[in-house]
């Protein structure tokens, strides 16, 4: 029923009735979030009681993933729900991210005699609090009393992070060293908004002198120049500084990421970094010269190419000579070894990306050049280079080119290119650009990729909040014409969307795959995972092996996906192509730019695991746009919760992840064979 996002009331209602197993109450109550089966959000908010606790927070996450406001009160009610005790021991395949697979820790509302407990928010309060931070306003009155009573816990923090502004008077109570989990939920809460009162909070010593150094890095992302600004701006620069020597290197990566705003008064430390003994450092640094480096000579630039030898490094810093008016002789015109010249299209690509942000001028001379090269993805970062840069000009009106070149790219041979094309038109596109977009939506169709589609149809429903006044009948016309569509993502896309309300979904229409399919992956992926036998596969890297164990009860289609994939060698060669230290690395792209996958789409399922270090999630590009991109976090990062499917967590090889650097490949991923029992 998810799969083909059809809403079953009278299926989604037995499944929830009271006497069934606890796997199938929790997979109905989700199923109804996930479809926003609004008429099942009464009986889901009953459940809020329900005797099962799994039942009860699955309940509450599923009325959060539909946005159910009528739920707020039960909701708050809900969030002071008693702590459990969990016995220090292995809690199987499930783990502490929350879910139902595998073997569950035996837990209680008192704390057991002589044994080693730890106390964690009740499942119901935890997701209870990350509905009402979903809710947004409707939600802001509960979260704001919980943190005035002075008894919040992190979750009630993480959800704070969610509202506009955020309560941050409200938070500072909690920057205190006392209780370390609450101070990194507050720090995140505050360092998340970017407001300058949360500023003010992180230059609390209890902040930045945090002992738990995933709170300093929260603490240094949040001081940006763009939330400190100028008033506030020389304090914060001070304790970047200090952060930018901090024996962790994640620390030092977020504060040379936030030193980049302040310019050239962030130079020392910037230039200091270049020669760090952790690669991803250096690249901090290196990314960080277009700023703090602006308007040195030539020979600084030099030098400071020549600090590393790694490619992503050289490309950062001829990338930020650019901006400063120094052309390197890397990308010099007269040059015959020139990266435009390359027989590696990265370095083409480099190149083309170069002009990012700089003169027009610059943009022509460096860029223009690479719309015409042969291969796709260079055309597509140079394209992506101009549809940045012909935007919006200081008088509000888009610049005569932008248009022009966006065109060009709509009618690429690659449908990559064509995505980059479309989105670019996006923002500027009007009523007389309906005919283009439509016929390059009908010339997507045949496409394996949903790209250009889904750019097509996007670019449409910006046109008609846009312009719809001038949308002619014949335009409509023309859009209604369209072949209709059963893809989830391109329905997502249309959804409200008045010229195309012929694709609003249709709840008779046949799920993807054939019955004995999904009674298949029950069998080979639900059942052993609920047995505590979750499957497992090994991530063979060049930096060295990874194994991953999957949330089968929790992200069957995705998991089984993963698997078909890795059975295939799909992964085999494949390099991670794109690792933002102290965030994720990702891999699962054949095409290598970022915008490739396995020629189709899967749904997305979205469920309670949380985004903790080691999670491994789907890629995405909105809505149910996954395929075979992957990544791992390298963090925790609460704003992924509940929005991108968690389908695995690292059992070993954790240490590899801090070591992987883009471009490194993956030799292949091997699934694990375990006995099943019967």
């Amino acid at each position: 029923m998810v799969d083909a996002h059809r809403i079953d009331e009278v299926l989604i209602k037995s499944a929830l009735a009271k006497g069934l197993t606890s796997p199938l109450r929790v997979e109905a109550a989700r199923a109804a979030g996930q479809v926003h089966a609004r008429n099942v959000a009464s009986q889901l908010r009953t459940l809020l009681v329900d005797h099962d606790t799994a039942v009860a927070a699955t309940a509450a996450f599923a009325l959060g993933l539909m946005a159910d406001t009528p739920s707020v009160n039960l909701l708050a009610n809900s969030i002071t729900a008693a702590p459990v005790y969990v016995p220090l021991q292995r809690t199987g395949p499930g783990g502490a991210g929350g879910g139902y697979g595998g073997q569950q820790p035996t837990v209680s509302t008192r704390p057991p005699a002589q044994v080693s407990v730890a106390v964690v928010a009740a499942p119901l309060a935890r997701e209870a609090a990350w509905s009402l931070g979903e809710l947004g306003d409707p939600g802001r009155k509960a979260i704001e009393n919980a943190l005035r009573g002075g008894f919040a816990t992190s979750i009630v923090l993480y959800a704070a992070a969610k509202l506009k502004p955020i309560p941050a008077t409200l938070i500072t109570p909690y920057i205190t060293p006392g209780n370390a989990a609450l101070l990194r939920a507050a720090v995140y809460a505050v360092a998340r908004s970017r407001a300058p009162a949360g500023v003010r909070v992180l230059l609390l010593p209890a902040a930045f002198r945090a002992r738990d150094a995933e709170t300093r890095e929260w603490v240094a992302r949040g001081l940006a120049h763009s939330a400190a600004g100028d008033s506030l701006g020389q304090y914060a620069l001070t304790v970047l500084d200090s952060m930018a020597h901090d024996s962790v290197p994640s620390v030092r990566i977020s504060a040379l990421n936030s030193l980049r705003g302040y310019g050239t008064r962030a130079r020392a430390p910037v230039v200091i970094a270049l020669r760090d003994e952790d690669p991803h450092v250096r690249l901090a640094a290196a990314r960080a010269l277009d700023s703090t480096l602006a308007g040195a000579p030539r020979g600084d630039w030099v030098h400071a190419y020549g600090e590393d030898t790694s490619f992503d490094f050289h490309a950062a810093v001829l990338a930020g000579a650019v901006m400063s008016g120094v052309i390197l002789p890397e990308l010099d015109k007269d040059n015959a070894d020139r990266w435009q010249r390359s027989g590696d299209w990265r370095f083409r690509a480099a190149a083309a990306m170069a002009g990012t942000g700089s003169s027009m001028e610059r943009i022509v001379d460096l860029t223009l050049p690479l719309t015409r090269d042969p291969d796709p993805r260079v055309r597509g970062a140079a394209y992506g280079v101009f549809a940045e840069a012909v935007g919006q000009s200081t008088g509000g009106t888009p610049h005569p080119w932008r248009r022009d070149y966006m065109l060009t790219a709509v009618h690429d041979p690659d449908v990559e290119v064509r995505a980059v094309g479309l989105g670019g038109l996006q923002e500027i596109a009007t009523a007389e650009d309906v005919p283009v977009v439509a016929d390059a939506y009908k010339a997507a169709v045949a496409d394996t990729s949903i790209d250009a589609r889904l750019a097509a149809v996007r670019c449409l429903a910006a046109i008609w909040r846009r312009d719809s006044t001038h949308v002619t009948d014949a335009e409509k016309a023309q859009v209604a014409s369209l072949p209709m569509t059963d893809d989830a993502a391109l329905l997502d896309a249309a959804r409200g969307v008045t010229l195309l309300a012929a694709w609003r979904p249709d709840d008779g229409r046949p799920a993807p795959h054939p019955n004995d399919w999904y009674v298949r992956v029950v069998h080979e992926i639900v059942e052993p995972t609920l047995r505590g036998q979750a499957p497992q596969a090994t991530i063979q890297t060049v930096r060295g092996n990874i194994t991953i164990e999957f949330f089968g009860a929790d992200a069957p289609l995705t998991v089984d996906n993963f698997l078909t994939l890795a059975k295939r060698n799909f992964f085999k060669g494949l390099n991670f192509h794109r690792v933002v230290p102290a965030f994720v690395v990702q891999d699962g792209d054949p095409r290598g730019d970022g915008s490739g996958g396995p020629g189709y789409d899967i749904r997305d399922e979205l469920d309670r695991r949380r985004y903790v270090r080691g999670t491994v999630g789907m890629a995405l590009d909105g809505p149910n746009t996954g395929g075979s991109q992957w990544f791992i976090s390298l963090g925790t990062e609460p704003h992924l919760d509940g929005h991108y499917t968690a389908f695995a967590r690292v059992t070993s090889g954790d240490a590899v992840l801090d070591q992987i650097v883009r471009w490194d490949g993956i030799d292949n991923i091997v699934p694990l064979t375990r006995v099943v029992t019967p």
